[in-house]
């Protein structure tokens, strides 16, 4: 809680602390950039931007790619039980975890449309469509 954080010292560290973070993903992004490690995840923040415009305001952009990342690691051939910790860490965080939570109707034309998407956007194929189409399974 931030409550800890009552004086001005304080204060300015956890700006500091913030801004590092902010930093070292900047860099990190930098890396992978080109090497969609990310690309299916940041793939689902930008469908659900574009189509559920409203429904999916109140989340952060970062909410929003956490809840592609196991779809991510599902499609990269994470195992269930990896996949399921990092699920199990952002509910602990009280995050959203599923398309459901960040606003995404359900239905099989929001799916395919999502898939469609991925694949014309990430660098995919429509041989990846089938892998995809699993891969989605943890996040429905």
């Amino acid at each position: 809680s931030l409550a800890i954080f009552k004086d001005e010292k304080s204060s300015v560290r956890l700006t500091d602390f913030i801004l590092s973070l902010l930093l070292h993903t900047s860099v990190i992004s930098g890396f992978s950039r080109g090497g969609n490690q990310l690309a299916i995840a940041h793939g689902v923040y930008d469908y659900a931007r574009n189509v559920f415009t409203k429904e999916s305001f109140p989340y952060l952009h970062g909410e929003i790619v956490a809840v592609g990342i196991p779809m991510q690691l599902a499609f990269n051939g994470a195992s269930q039980e990896s996949i399921a910790a990092v699920q199990s860490l952002m509910r602990g965080m009280q995050m959203p975890i599923t398309l459901q939570d960040i606003g995404f109707i359900m239905t099989e034309e929001h799916i395919s449309g999502m898939i469609k998407y991925l694949i014309e956007s990430t660098g995919l194929t429509l041989e990846d469509e089938q892998k995809l189409r699993s891969a989605i399974q943890v996040i429905l």
